[in-house]
């Protein structure tokens, strides 16, 4: 049953790029990037809806909410605030590199809210293996950030690797082999 929650996690992540397009575009349309993220939730709270009356649970009682800690309420405005920077930043960095500087964002908040134990994570004390885990997209975000061209780049009607950037990134041999050599 694994498997399940790691492909749903994937799928949640490769929509990511489509969602940013897809509210930037949105943006444009209804001249504003606030103005798209209300649109966005407002479709999305609509999905919730119908998925809620599908739900065949007992709503909790108001004094079961009232005990909850005070930040379970505050993760709608969070979704806000990363749906309007998306909306804001995608259309100047493009999709690889707005995904890049939130996978990276993503891995150096995990390992802080990870380390503390915050909002109902049990203690994971950061480790010199989990800090080389998130190395490659922290590296490579701020690389790729670094030049309007980041890794790859469209040259010609064709892409080619930006290989500065790579070497900061991959093993020595995946250069060499990009670069036509050995």
């Amino acid at each position: 049953m694994l498997w399940a929650y790691l492909l749903f996690a994937f799928a949640a992540g490769a929509v990511l790029p489509f969602q940013a397009g897809i509210n930037a575009e949105l943006a444009d349309w209804v001249h504003s990037p606030v103005r798209a993220a209300f649109v966005s939730f407002l479709v999305g709270a609509i999905m919730l809806v119908v998925a809620s009356a599908l739900v065949f649970k007992p709503l909790p009682s108001w004094g079961r909410l009232g005990h909850a800690p005070w930040w379970v309420w505050i993760g709608g405005a969070l979704g806000a605030f990363y749906v309007v920077g998306s909306i804001v930043a995608a259309p100047k960095l493009g999709a690889a590199t707005l995904v890049a500087l939130v996978v990276a964002g993503q891995g150096v908040a995990s390992l802080v809210v990870d380390h503390f134990g915050w909002v109902g994570f049990e203690p994971r004390h950061v480790t010199p293996g989990r800090l080389v885990g998130i190395a490659p997209p922290v590296c490579c975000s701020s690389e790729s950030s670094s030049s309007e061209r980041g890794w790859w780049v469209a040259h010609r009607r064709r892409l080619s690797l930006d290989t500065e950037s790579a070497r900061l990134c991959a093993p020595e041999a995946a250069i060499v082999a990009l670069e036509g050599g050995g």
